[in-house]
């Protein structure tokens, strides 16, 4: 029985040992299926090495892009300012990466460092050198900015007929123009009503006119950016342009020239446009075109860009929104109580060294796997309130869940800036009151870089040294805000007692506060403000003696007052929110007022 029993097992042992040998063989591939592929960690900023290629190293306009580009983005190393050797970049770009890997291959061989004589590295492009220092600071730059510049040939403008009206004083206010200007008075008639007949009539009013010609260029210019990975590739192109020209005040001699270049010398009236084009053919103008535009109008193009930031904000815009430029950072602690977070830009970088500044926006996201593929997804928006050491600190704005550590946060453009229309109640008792209309421009001012931020915060550790460093940098990120705004108020009023219309403008202008938390927000503001206001009378009594029959006109007196501000409001995004406010309003002669409205936040 005992050896039966063992024969019968060993069927039963062999098909066992199969079925445990074949689940051991596929237990790695059944695991791989299984596992999902390990998504990315959180990644700091990496600072890119980037290189200029310069078509001509002594054009003026390149220094100034290299000069913003080292101002204003000093996220980037710039390794290597030079020329452009031979005529297409990319095909120069190969070239140099080739070059790199066999001679540091010959090197390695020989086990060297250095060549023996410089010329053995150097890179030889028809009559062009490329040393071997060079190509090296080539090959470890990241990405390659290169820049084409380019001059329109001179057109003309115009030309153009200023017209200035005489004011009260019988006084033209024109801007200076040159002793042998051609100009012109003339009289024509208007309408004016009078106040004291209570009709229109009509007058004669005298115009001051003169005329100019404008002539200029259009630059045009064109930022390609190559990335060096194994092979040299475009990775981005930007461009703009802009009108580089002046405006020339066209004198007597000018016109008598153009007056002979008409077929009716007799008949030619510079008011007609007909006429005016033939100022453009004169020799003055028609040699302004034959200038050479980049020697006529550099120093000038040079003046205009470099004191303009919009054109250099639009380009680091688009950078900034690239993955591979845009900033990155890692959330190290949580400051639950103040509803804030401390991040960092990791071990290598910091918030000073990286150009940020408070209010900055930044996004947090995280990576998510959906069949099979790896995506980011965007959770909400933090901004950024202070610093501490090098990190800097954050409050959340629009988040689908709270803040953890670890949680990436990536740069996200900014927009200091904010347009808020609304509308409700405007009132000055027994002046006028009843619905309103109105337009802000709000614009943050009060940034702080993380040099000035910590200045404050050593200035408040002398006044409170019980206090530490990093309680005092909390305390600070949790202040009010401050932006400049201004706007335009406009009332209609639609009450009776014999008025059927009134308009009334209300220009202001002054400082803001916000406190936020989250979504919500809290303002106060005072602002000086103008009240211009005009208003019809409707007088339907008939008094012949009085001759008030009809219509009625006159105008208040202008008011100067003050007003005061406070509401709160819920932002839906970052770009949309309502806000509830009210004012008190203290206006000559018009006494004390108020309003109050609902905000639309844009």
């Amino acid at each position: 029985m005992r050896k039966y029993n063992q024969q019968a097992e060993r069927p039963f042992l062999v098909f066992s040992t199969i079925l445990l040998a074949g689940w051991v063989a596929l237990m790695p591939f059944s695991a791989l299926a299984q596992t999902p592929n390990p998504l990315p960690e959180t990644e700091h900023y990496t600072r890119k090495h980037i290189s200029f290629f310069l078509e001509e190293p002594d054009f003026p306009l390149n220094q100034v892009v290299v000069d913003k580009f080292r101002a204003q983005m000093i996220r980037f190393d710039y390794h290597l300012i030079s020329s452009q050797v031979g005529g297409d970049l990319l095909r120069f770009l190969s070239q140099v990466q080739r070059h790199q890997r066999e001679k540091a291959g010959e090197l390695a061989a020989s086990n060297r460092k250095q060549f023996s004589s410089p010329e053995q590295g150097e890179l030889r492009l028809g009559e062009k050198v490329v040393t071997w220092s060079e190509t090296q600071q080539i090959a470890q730059a990241a990405f390659v900015f290169g820049t084409h510049w380019d001059f329109s040939p001179v057109y003309l403008k115009g030309p153009t007929m200023h017209v200035i009206q005489e004011n009260e004083k019988g006084e033209f206010k024109h801007p200076d123009l040159p002793a042998d200007a051609y100009t012109r008075i003339r009289t024509v008639k208007k309408k004016k009503y009078n106040q004291k007949t209570k009709k229109e009539e009509d007058i004669e009013v005298r115009e001051f006119l003169y005329w100019e010609v404008g002539a200029g260029t259009d630059l045009s210019f064109l930022l390609r950016i190559f990335r060096l990975a194994t092979e040299p590739e475009q990775y981005l192109q930007w461009s703009n342009g802009w009108y580089i020209g002046n405006n020339y005040v066209v004198t007597r001699e000018d016109m008598a020239a153009a007056r002979k270049l008409a077929p009716k010398p007799r008949q030619f009236d510079p008011e007609l446009s007909s006429d005016q084009n033939y100022l453009l053919k004169i020799r003055r103008f028609q040699a302004m075109l034959e200038v050479v535009p980049a020697d006529r109008y550099m120093d000038q193009a040079v003046r205009e860009l470099r004191f303009s930031n919009a054109w250099f904000g639009a380009l680091s815009s688009v950078l900034k929104q690239d993955e591979a430029f845009k900033l990155k950072s890692e959330v190290v602690e949580l400051f639950k109580p103040q509803d804030r977070a401390q991040a960092s830009f990791g071990e290598k970088e910091s918030a000073a060294s990286l150009g940020v500044k408070t209010r900055d926006w930044l996004e947090q996201v995280e990576w998510v796997e959906e069949q099979g593929y790896r995506s980011k997804k965007s959770l909400g928006l933090v901004r950024i309130r202070g610093f501490y050491q090098d990190d800097f600190l954050v409050q959340p704005m629009f988040l689908a869940r709270d803040l953890e550590l670890g949680d990436r946060l990536d740069e996200y453009p900014s927009k200091n800036w904010q347009i808020n229309f609304a509308g409700g109640y405007y009132s000055f008792p027994g002046q006028l009151s009843g619905a309103s209309l109105n337009l802000d421009l709000s614009w943050a001012t009060g940034t702080l870089t993380p040099f000035q931020f910590q200045q404050r915060i050593q200035e408040k550790l002398a006044l409170h040294p019980e206090k530490s460093e990093r309680d005092l940098a909390l305390e600070e990120s949790l202040a009010w805000d401050w932006d400049y705004f201004g706007g335009v108020t406009l009332p209609l009023d639609f009450k009776t007692y014999g008025v059927s219309q009134k308009i009334f403008f209300d220009l202001h202008a002054g400082l803001l506060w916000r406190k936020y938390e989250r979504q919500w927000h809290y303002s106060w503001g005072v602002a000086p403000m103008l009240v211009i206001s005009s208003q019809k009378n409707e007088n339907s009594s008939s008094d012949a003696s009085s001759d008030t029959s009809g219509s009625e006109r006159n105008t208040l007196p202008e008011a100067f007052g003050l007003k005061i501000l406070a509401g709160a409001g819920y932002a839906f995004s970052r770009n949309f929110g309502l806000e509830t406010q009210g004012g008190l309003m203290f206006a000559l002669p018009y006494g004390v007022g108020w309003q109050a409205q609902l905000q639309l936040l844009f």
